[in-house]
């Protein structure tokens, strides 16, 4: 059994756990409790001005149903701490007097889940008396003989008290499945209740606006990953209530610091311990990055380029190649480099070893490079067209002197 100790703390005395109150609110080794003391609630009611005097009481039937006045004002004050925490500021007197009236209206609407419980596992109970009848079926008299004659009679239950037996099995199914569906309909009815009657308060506008407002501020943080501080914990249960209360938000205060960093400072060795057993993650191979694709120029495809000048479509492709980064380790682009190289120097020396072109493709790439592509008939032949004129007609002489000797030689093997 636990023994209370000074300080308001909690020991067990196996060790096994440990609570320690921080800042008015319990912590059981560091975490958020399970429970907070009601005196703690009711006194924060008590000091936000809430005049119980003013409420509405609870049914006849609450205390007989386990909903005791104590329980009622814990409820009132955990959901003003709550609203207090999602505003981000403190309570006016009468923003918590209506407050506690909307949280009163919800207590009242809880404590009918016992009554309508129990009247719902009464009706279907004593509706199926005479027939037997469970959750969903109806069982045949004659099985029911029959199991009764073979589960009763060997544990030395008469057949005179099965009838009984088979009614109590009725009461336990009927008591389980109303117990369900009521759990179901209470844990969201009155807090409905509660929250269309906050949102639908007039006297509660600028609360709802601040509440709105730290509530899109939250979202803010959360998507752009800033730190949040206090405006970005951890929201509390919507049902407020002796089972769940919010834990209160910690103010700053040198003792509840203090003793935070001490329950953090008893938590990291076991953190560390298991960082020491959970084995690294193996490496992946390293991804190779997929190699460039080349790249050409517009005007690669132009039909007057000739293949064999330096400033043919293949030459361009080839600077811009040996421009291109490419991927891969640093050997494999040393290698790249040094194939580039080789064949510029290849695709230089073959245009230089081409006999000069004629003069009207010289005539045709000074145009181009001059820009200009006008033509005039009245051109007067210059010294370079009467050189390559020379050189026509050279070539075509040693042409016919080499004809002539490769026809006197077929003559004379003949």
């Amino acid at each position: 059994m636990d023994r209370p100790m000074e300080g308001g703390s909690l020991r067990s005395e196996g060790g096994q756990y440990e609570r320690r109150k921080i800042n008015d609110v319990v912590l059981v080794d560091g975490r958020r409790p399970p429970y907070v003391d009601r005196d703690h609630w009711i006194d924060y009611a008590i000091q936000s001005g809430v005049d119980f005097e003013r409420l509405p009481r609870m049914p006849l039937w609450a205390t007989a149903a386990g909903y005791s006045d104590a329980w009622y004002r814990s409820v009132v004050g955990s959901d003003l701490k709550r609203i207090r925490y999602l505003a981000q500021r403190p309570l006016a007197q009468e923003e918590a007097q209506h407050l506690a009236q909307h949280t009163a209206n919800k207590c009242r609407a809880t404590t009918h889940y016992t009554p309508m419980w129990m009247s719902a596992t009464g009706y279907f109970w004593w509706k199926g008396w005479n027939s037997y009848r469970f959750p969903f079926f109806t069982p045949d008299p004659r099985s029911l003989e029959w199991v009764s004659k073979r589960l009763f009679s060997p544990v030395g239950i008469k057949s005179v008290y099965a009838p009984f037996i088979w009614h109590a099995l009725r009461l336990i199914s009927y008591s389980s499945i109303s117990s369900w569906v009521m759990t179901i309909f209470f844990k969201s009815g009155p807090s409905a209740i509660f929250a269309a009657g906050l949102v639908n308060d007039k006297n509660l506008e600028g609360l709802n606006k601040d509440i709105a407002h730290f509530a899109n501020e939250r979202r803010r943080q959360q998507r752009t990953g800033m730190p949040t501080g206090p405006i970005g914990q951890p929201q509390m249960s919507t049902m407020g209530g002796e089972d769940e209360p919010p834990a209160a938000a910690p103010e700053q205060g040198d003792q509840g610091a203090a003793e935070f960093e001490q329950l953090q400072r008893q938590a990291r060795p076991e953190d560390e311990t298991l960082q020491r057993k959970v084995p690294a993650p193996a490496r992946m191979p390293p991804r190779r990055r997929a190699e460039p694709e080349p790249q050409y120029n517009v005007d690669d495809d132009d039909p007057f380029d000739d293949g064999a000048s330096p400033v043919a479509p293949s030459a361009r492709r080839q600077k811009l190649d040996a421009s291109t980064p490419v991927g891969g380790s640093a050997w494999t682009r040393l290698r790249t480099k040094a194939f580039v190289e080789r064949t510029q120097e290849q695709a230089n020396e073959g245009s230089a070893a081409l006999p000069r072109t004629s003069s009207w493709e010289e005539r045709r790439q000074q145009s181009l490079q001059g820009g200009s592509y006008t033509y005039s008939q009245e051109r007067q032949p210059t010294g370079d067209d009467k050189g390559s004129a020379a050189a026509a007609r050279s070539r075509e002489q040693a042409q016919k002197e080499f004809d002539a000797m490769l026809e006197r030689e077929r003559k004379g093997s003949s």
